[in-house]
């Protein structure tokens, strides 16, 4: 839709040549981020990077209130995801069972 097309999700599949489990995973960890509060319109203007907000008052990771626009990068959640999972290994390796308790390593 964003482009004025509306394709079925078999048509995306198709054409990506991916199953619809990862396009529903891809559109899953896509709204974790905060560029998934942006509209299209403003989504567009910070990937061409002619509108992007830097105004100081916003701290780094928020969305501004001033007009909406990302504040900064973000990794990927599948890359965040498994730096999880391998945190989570090493304390378990470790033996850190303080850290495995906390519930600092719960967010994979």
């Amino acid at each position: 839709r964003a482009h004025g097309f509306s394709q079925s999700s078999l048509r995306v599949c198709g054409v990506l040549r991916v199953c619809g489990v990862t396009v529903n995973n891809r559109m899953k960890e896509f709204e974790q981020t905060p560029s998934a509060l942006l509209s299209l319109e403003q989504f567009k203007n910070t990937c061409s990077g002619t509108t992007l907000n830097t105004n100081a008052s916003t701290t780094v990771g928020e969305v501004s209130r001033d007009n909406d626009y990302v504040q900064q990068e973000a990794d990927p959640p599948s890359f965040t995801k498994n730096r999880y999972l391998e945190a989570r290994a090493r304390a378990i390796k470790e033996g850190d069972t303080e850290l495995l308790e906390s519930g600092r390593l719960d967010h994979a």
